[in-house]
This record gives C-alpha cells, sequence and structure tokens, in this order.
C-alpha cells in the first residue's frame, strides 16, 4: 500500500480513501454541502501529480503538511478562494497559476461557481531531493 501523500500530510477526518495502491490514491471530501475528489498519481518519489475536482461552495480542511513542501496549483475551470493568514487571501480563476509553500494553510475554501477542477504538483522537499540526487 502506497500514500505518500497521507505519510507527508495530516488531511483531516472529513476526507476518505477510496483507492490506494501504488501509483494512486484517491481522496473523497464530502459534507452537507457537495463533495469533491482529489486524485494523486505518484510520479516520482517526493512528487505527486493531483486531479482535483470540487462540486461544492465550500469546505473546511484540517490539511497540515508534516514536512517541507511546495505546490505548483493551475485552476482549469471555476474558482478557489482561500485565506492563508489574517486578511491575505488567494483567489484562483481559469487560467490562474501559483506556487505555494503551505507554511500558512488555509482552514477554509470556498469554491463561489460551486466548482473548481485544478491540477496541483505536490513536492516533498526532502523524499524529492533525495529521488533526484540533490542532497
Amino acid at each position: 500500500m502506497y500514500i505518500s501523500m497521507e505519510n507527508n500530510l495530516h488531511c483531516g477526518q472529513n476526507i476518505a480513501v477510496l483507492k490506494n495502491d501504488r501509483d494512486c490514491t484517491v481522496y473523497k471530501i464530502q459534507d452537507s454541502a457537495g463533495e469533491g475528489t482529489m486524485t494523486c498519481y505518484r510520479v516520482l518519489p517526493g512528487i505527486e501529480l493531483v486531479y482535483n475536482d470540487f462540486h461544492m461552495p465550500c469546505c473546511i480542511s484540517e490539511f497540515k503538511p508534516r514536512v517541507e513542501m511546495l505546490t505548483i496549483d493551475h485552476c482549469r475551470e471555476g474558482r478557489i478562494e482561500w485565506e492563508f493568514v489574517k486578511d491575505t487571501y488567494t483567489y484562483l480563476q481559469q487560467g490562474d497559476l501559483q506556487i505555494n509553500s503551505k507554511e500558512h494553510h488555509a482552514i477554509g475554501f470556498s469554491f463561489p461557481l460551486n466548482h473548481y477542477h485544478g491540477i496541483t504538483v505536490a513536492v516533498y522537499i526532502e523524499e524529492a531531493s533525495k529521488a533526484l540526487g540533490i542532497l
């Protein structure tokens, strides 16, 4: 069984694992407002490609990285908004791209269009550096 994301993160009680094998893990986020899925593919040790599909107005996240990481997020369709620290917000809409260290991760996310479809490249710094021969 392989769950790199789960080994490196605390994801929260509103997330269930739907599928888990050597190359892919599928997570489901569900509450009374709707649901979302994150389909994570292992590209290399320490690097995952995540397809995000959310159909809900908002969700609560208990996500907490246990290791140093960064993400590259791209919004294909819809919109996602979140507050990093008091009065500091990030918004991604169709075509937007961001790089984020996840040092200050949000508690709540909103999807003003009631959906968000995008991809995330998640890099777990130490694991990826070792795999790439950087450390």
